[in-house]
């Protein structure tokens, strides 16, 4: 059989499948009147979906076993029971299997491809696509969409023979006015999607721990000296730093983080630059970027923000350059990085590898080791010299050695994640699917194996998806990393058409934002109010005026308090939610820094005020304290995403 005969046949066989598919979707709508619903047998009717009989009606799903119960397959997407009141319908289905079945065609479809024309690809893929979405509509969930896109993109890039690519050192890569002009555009995107939220005082209660924490340093001490908080020593420093420059005030710690994501978004500027070339593919992947840290998910301080920044540079001083001095600052960085945020030590390991193949040497090792070694060492002996060794090991090492770790289930917050970025901004989805079919893609096609080992960036990237599963318990700002280096990666893509398309769609997402940066505008405009509005700093005000000495404060919830008022937490521990962590308290308690009952401990020591929220059971037991009147703070929203969260206030009786 020729060549041509056998694609002959393939175009036959695929078309008498479309064929069977339409045959039976025609079965389908025929058999999809329901005629008596009170004698309504299971597996009976067909459910179409745009069917005027589903606009009043909740629909339920009931999965069903379709293996080795074969049979089942003819129920999916058929009722199996029915309410007489008409307001609730049952429906099977079987979402795993739809999607292993879509995997196969579209896998089919992929190998196939050689076989046939540009249009005959794309026409079957689709037309295959819609009548299985149209026969299981109620099966078809977020993965069965991606599967299909996944094939369809990378189909795409395998016929697209005739790559255009651009020119290098063309488009003004070289003009400086230009790229000065970009980067002031940055700053004005970055405000505009992050000021969104600084009417909120509190997005994520994290960040009031990180001030609360850095409040020691002011009084001459080091961090886990008088508190502790799960990060590492730096950080607090950061925020105490910022508190300082602010004059310990909110918002403007808030426009701090904010410069400190616009500084990452620079050095993504500037690695994009040197590996693509060329203006246009930085500024479409910063863009990406920028869009898709617009989502309130990322707006808190976390230290993600901060640790990014350093690690950018750090890599920055790798590119292109393997000079002694430059490995040794960019192992330097590192370590302000690790110390930072612990978990990204595991970078590492993917960056030590990428100096070994590019150096041939284990002396280029030798000055990045140094580099990162001299930090942490330094602050090893400032600790040990206050006689804090075990403080500092404890938060360092036995800790965080003992951090839980993400479990099975965080797959399917990954799977979360992804699908919120679609319904933020389903343009925005669209363009990291290009960009990440398209390095599946070059995976495949070049098969440089070898080179991956190398590339800092390409291996980081897998590292930092590591970071999310091993390090990590799913919060979605661990995935920080992996969206910047994605978006890195972009450069990596040849062929200007893509590029292009890419500029687009993350254009027109931005375009979409027009309730963001609305939002953020009205912000700006209000900045000089928005601090004064800000629930808990009220309650500074209002409910603290009557002392002229320090406070005896234990915070439960609303710590933020302790911010304004500059005092200490009464417990060790500042972060909330720590308390009932017995990773943390085990080995706190074993050099007597807390209790394993730290709450009731503290409690017992009848501190002048307990502040908490309605979230607290234990102040719903509380003897010798009466509580505050607060009902100037009622409706206020004291967190972003705990909209019933209250403040609550118990002060000791006499």
């Amino acid at each position: 059989m020729n060549k041509l005969s056998f694609q002959t046949n393939i175009i036959k066989i695929l078309t008498l499948g479309v064929l069977i598919l339409i045959v039976f979707t025609i079965f389908n709508v025929t058999n999809s009147n329901i005629t008596n619903v009170e004698r309504l047998e299971p597996c009976q009717y067909f459910l179409n979906p745009f069917s005027e009989f589903t606009k009043d009606i909740e629909i339920n799903k009931s999965d069903i076993y379709v293996f080795p119960e074969i049979s089942n397959l003819t129920c999916l997407n058929k009722i199996s029971t029915y309410e007489n009141n008409g307001s609730d319908l049952q429906i099977y289905t079987n979402s795993k299997i739809l999607n292993y079945f879509i995997f196969l065609i579209m896998l089919s479809l992929f190998f196939l491809s050689p076989f046939l024309s540009n249009l005959q690809s794309y026409l079957f893929s689709i037309s295959y696509f819609l009548a299985i979405y149209f026969n299981f509509y109620f099966s078809v969930n977020f993965f069965s969409i991606n599967i299909f896109l996944f094939f369809l993109f990378l189909t795409m890039f395998t016929k697209n023979n005739r790559v255009k690519s651009f020119k290098e050192g063309t488009n003004n890569y070289n003009n400086k006015f230009f790229n000065f002009f970009l980067l002031i555009m940055y700053l004005f995107l970055v405000i505009f999607t992050q000021f969104s939220t600084h009417d909120f005082e509190t997005m994520d209660w994290d960040i009031n721990s990180y001030l609360v924490t850095s409040m020691d340093i002011s009084e001459g001490k080091l961090p886990f000296e008088s508190h502790y908080e799960n990060k590492p020593p730096l950080l607090f420093y950061i925020y105490y730093l910022m508190s300082l420059l602010s004059n310990q005030n909110l918002l403007v710690i808030k426009i701090f983080n904010d410069l400190f994501l616009y500084g990452s978004v620079v050095v993504l500027h500037l690695l994009i630059s040197k590996t693509s070339k060329n203006v246009v593919t930085p500024l479409v992947g910063t863009t990406m970027f920028i869009v898709l840290m617009s989502k309130n998910w990322f707006h808190p301080g976390y230290s993600e923000i901060h640790a990014l920044l350093f690690l950018s540079i750090s890599l920055l001083f790798l590119y292109e350059d393997n000079r002694n001095f430059r490995i040794f600052l960019s192992g330097l960085f590192f370590a302000l990085t690790t110390l930072t945020n612990l978990g990204t030590v595991i970078f590492i390991i993917p960056i030590c590898i990428g100096i070994i193949k590019n150096s041939d040497s284990f002396k280029k090792l030798i000055y990045y080791i140094s580099g990162f070694f001299i930090p942490h060492l330094i602050f090893l002996l400032i600790y040990s010299f206050n006689g804090l060794y075990k403080n500092y090991i404890l938060a360092m090492y036995t800790i965080p050695r003992n951090y839980p770790r993400g479990k099975k289930q965080i797959l399917n917050e990954f799977g979360i994640f992804v699908e919120d970025i679609s319904n933020y901004s389903f343009l925005i989805y669209l363009a990291l699917l290009l960009v990440f079919v398209n390095l599946v893609y070059l995976f495949i096609k070049e098969r440089k194996y070898e080179d991956y080992l190398s590339n800092y960036f390409v291996f980081v990237f897998v590292f930092s998806l590591l970071f999310y599963f091993l390090a990590s318990m799913g919060y979605q700002h661990h995935l920080i990393f992996s969206l910047f280096f994605i978006a890195y990666l972009i450069s990596y893509i040849k062929d200007k058409k893509i590029i292009y398309i890419i500029g687009i769609l993350s254009s027109v997402a931005f375009l979409n934002l027009s309730e963001t940066v609305e939002k953020s505008y009205q912000n700006i405009q209000n900045r000089n109010k928005l601090v004064q509005d800000y629930p808990i700093q009220k309650a500074s005000q209002l409910y603290f005026n009557d002392e002229k000495e320090g406070y005896d404060i234990f915070a439960l919830d609303n710590y933020l308090i302790l911010f304004y008022l500059d005092v200490s937490n009464k417990s060790y521990i500042s972060h909330p939610s720590l308390y009932k962590e017995q990773f943390v308290l085990e080995p706190l308690a074993s050099i007597n820094l807390v209790s394993t009952n730290e709450i009731q401990n503290t409690i017992k020591s009848k501190p002048q005020f307990i502040v908490c929220s309605n979230l607290n059971e234990e102040c719903l037991r509380l003897e010798n304290y009466i509580e505050v009147n607060t009902e100037e703070l009622e409706g206020e929203i004291l967190h972003y995403y705990q909209r019933d969260k209250s403040f609550k206030l118990f002060k000791l009786r006499n």
